[in-house]
């Protein structure tokens, strides 16, 4: 039997060099449904070998650059694929994926409720690959962030490490979909803004001449809202999760689902190193610094915990508000060189990985 490497399994399509040996190869992982979740891998070569993945699972399109992936705060932000590219060199083969229903995936996106078997079954899935040591270790910021402890809370055997930037819910409830109990009103212009972006509104021309016709502030003069008789109402599945969150204002079952009650479920959280990170003028900072305390004692793997003078994954700026901290407050010269350098050591360090040809930026040279 020969011994080769063998190229991603599951339905792929033809790998693409990207140039300083980084080849992009496109996924298609099968959840248990039978529903097709879409992703892209990057690694050192067309035929990779194995090495430890890091995965990211975004709701925000999987190649779209994001203003929260900053690193320096005196560099432009990084692609995607300049980011993945500097951990390729590092040592990792990288997973971004589009999450149900979003992107290039198959399926109806519900927010949040359905991360957990959906990262389950992605970290399952790349771990029976080829080109994957058996390792997996989740990163990103806010909602990739709620995506990992989704995904721990069902106890996947191939999790390795989590670096959780800015998410990660320890009780919806009181802090990040509710606030003590309070409807955050964030939830409503979030559905509101990727409703307007979703593929039913892409598809459809009636469907964004409603939504670019529509004035938030004018809905709420018109309270309450009901199935069919909302902003939402030309796309259906936003409407019903956002109606579900709001109509659901005592604490009750459904804020026990594991995806958004992590403080329910540790015990089923993997036992491994992890990293909570965020901002002292974040809205998930008290599910940050629980989070860090629960695994801290209910865990012997490590766990860390960084906190900046920043507000949302604006880890590169000096102020918040009317208030500037000065030139010590960036992360970048300050805690590390760079945040994809300082997330590169933290996952060698925990990892073990064999790293070279590291550079001190984003990934660009």
């Amino acid at each position: 039997m020969s011994s080769t490497p063998m190229a991603p399994t599951g339905r792929t399509e033809a790998a693409e060099h990207l140039g300083g040996g980084v080849w992009r190869h496109v996924l298609s992982v099968p959840m248990r449904d039978g529903t097709a979740l879409a992703a892209d891998l990057y690694a050192p070569e067309e035929r990779p070998g194995p090495r430890p993945v890091i995965l990211e699972r975004t709701p925000y399109g999987r190649r779209d650059i994001r203003e929260s992936d900053r690193c320096r705060h005196d560099e432009p932000v990084p692609t995607p694929e300049e980011t993945s590219a500097f951990f390729v060199r590092a040592g990792y083969h990288v997973v971004r994926q589009d999450c149900r229903g979003r992107g290039d995936s198959e399926g109806t996106f519900v927010k949040y409720l359905g991360e957990g078997p959906d990262g389950a079954d992605t970290l399952e899935w790349i771990a029976a690959q080829p080109w994957c040591d058996g390792r997996v270790a989740m990163m990103g910021v806010s909602y990739s962030a709620h995506a990992q402890t989704a995904a721990a809370a069902e106890s996947p055997a191939p999790l390795a490490a989590m670096f959780m930037d800015s998410g990660g819910f320890a009780s919806a409830y009181e802090a990040g979909m509710r606030m003590g109990g309070a409807f955050e009103l964030k939830q409503v212009t979030w559905a509101f803004r990727h409703g307007e972006e979703s593929p039913e509104a892409e598809r459809d021309p009636l469907v964004r001449k409603a939504f670019a016709g529509t004035d938030l502030r004018d809905w709420f003069t018109v309270l309450p809202w009901r199935t069919g008789v909302s902003p939402l109402s030309q796309v259906g599945h936003y409407e019903r999760y956002l109606l579900d969150q709001w109509r659901h204002d005592a604490f009750g079952e459904y804020w026990r689902q594991p995806a958004i009650y992590g403080r329910g479920h540790y015990d089923r959280f993997p036992d491994v190193p992890t990293l909570h990170m965020a901002s002292w003028y974040d809205p998930y900072v008290r599910s940050t610094i629980e989070n860090f305390t629960a695994m801290g004692r209910l865990m012997t793997s490590p766990a860390y915990l960084v906190m900046g003078p920043w507000t949302h994954g604006a880890r590169c700026v000096t102020f918040a508000g009317d208030v500037d901290f000065g030139p010590a407050a960036t992360f970048s010269d300050n805690v590390d060189t760079s945040y994809v350098t300082f997330r590169q050591r933290w996952f060698d360090a925990v990892l073990g990985a064999v790293t070279s040809g590291r550079s001190p930026g984003c990934g660009t040279s």
